[in-house]
C-alpha cells in the first residue's frame, strides 16, 4: 500500500513477532505484517482466534515487543524506543479495552479512573474540569464522577474506558472487541458515540473485533488476519462484496451479517445506556 507517509498516524512495515511457548522456544504470532492507518482512518481488524489480531493490535501501542521489522508513529521510529521515552507518546496512543469491569478499579471513582492517564503523564491544570469534559463526551453526567464501577451498567462502565481513553486528547485509539457482551442497543449507542469522537477529535481508530457486521458500519478499511498474516485488505464495502482470499470468503459465510437497520446512526445517544 503505497501512502504518503505524511498521511500516516500509525505503520508497521514488516513486523514480526515471536514468543516463548510451552512445546517451543519461539513460536512466530506475526509474520512479516505489513500495516499502516491514515490519520483520521479507521481500520477494523477481523479474523479469528488465534490470528495475530490483538498482537498486531498491540503492537501498534509498543506493548509487545516486534522481533522484526518497524514501528513507526508520525513518521517516528519507536520499534525500540525505551519506557521513558515512549511515556510522552502514551498520552496521543491510547486503548479501549474488552472488559470494563475488569480494566476498571473497583475501589476507584469513576472520577480517579479517568483521570488516571492524566496523572501518569504528569497532567497540569484543572485536571477535574479535563474529566468532566471526557465524561461528558462519552455521554455520562456530572453526577457519574462519584460512583464506583459496580453501580454502572455494563454500557456505562464501557463508557467509563471511552472517557478514560479520550482525556489526554489522543490521535488514536485501540479498541479491543468493546462492544463484545453489551446487548444490540447499547452496542448502537457505543458505535455511534465513536463515530461522534472521531468526526470531533479527527481520531485514528484500530478496530479489533470478531463482529464483522460492526467492522461494516464503523470502518472505512478492513484487515483480515490468518495465521499471523494479513491475508486480505482493502475498502470495507468492496471487500464485503467481493472477498478475494478463500480464508476470507470462508469467514463471512461463517458468520451471518443480517441486512443492518442503520437508522440509529442519526439517533441521538442516551446519557445512561
Amino acid at each position: 500500500m503505497l501512502v504518503d507517509a505524511q498521511a500516516l498516524r500509525v505503520a508497521l512495515p514488516n513486523l514480526s513477532v515471536k514468543r516463548p511457548f510451552r512445546t517451543a522456544p519461539l513460536i512466530h504470532i506475526l509474520h512479516g505484517v505489513d500495516f499502516a492507518i491514515r490519520r483520521g482512518e479507521a481500520v477494523g481488524i477481523v479474523g479469528e482466534s488465534g490470528s495475530g489480531k490483538t498482537t498486531l493490535g498491540r503492537a501498534l501501542l509498543r506493548l509487545v515487543e516486534p522481533t522484526g521489522g518497524t514501528v513507526r508513529f508520525d513518521g517516528r521510529d519507536i520499534t525500540h524506543a525505551p519506557e521513558a521515552a515512549l511515556r510522552s507518546l502514551r498520552a496521543r496512543m491510547t486503548m479501549i479495552f474488552q472488559n470494563p469491569l475488569s480494566a476498571l478499579n473497583p475501589r476507584r471513582t469513576v472520577a480517579a479512573s479517568v483521570a488516571a492517564p492524566l496523572v501518569a503523564h504528569g497532567g497540569t491544570g484543572d485536571m477535574r474540569k479535563k474529566v468532566l469534559r471526557a465524561l461528558d463526551r462519552a455521554g455520562l453526567r456530572k453526577e457519574f464522577a462519584g460512583r464506583y464501577p459496580h453501580q454502572l451498567s455494563g454500557g456505562q462502565r464501557q463508557r467509563v474506558g471511552i472517557a478514560r481513553a479520550i482525556v489526554t486528547e489522543p490521535d488514536f485509539i485501540l479498541a479491543d472487541e468493546i462492544v463484545s457482551g453489551l446487548d444490540v442497543s447499547t452496542q448502537a449507542q457505543i458505535l455511534d458515540l465513536l463515530r461522534e469522537l472521531r468526526r470531533d477529535m479527527g481520531l485514528a481508530l484500530a478496530l479489533i473485533t470478531h463482529d464483522l457486521s460492526v467492522v461494516r458500519v464503523l470502518c472505512e478499511r478492513v484487515v483480515v488476519m490468518h495465521q499471523g498474516r494479513i491475508v486480505e485488505e482493502g475498502d470495507c464495502a468492496a471487500l464485503f462484496a467481493a472477498p478475494q482470499h478463500p480464508y476470507t470468503r470462508r469467514l463471512l459465510a461463517a458468520i451471518p451479517l443480517p441486512e443492518l437497520d442503520e437508522t440509529w446512526l442519526d439517533a441521538d445517544t442516551e446519557d445512561a445506556a
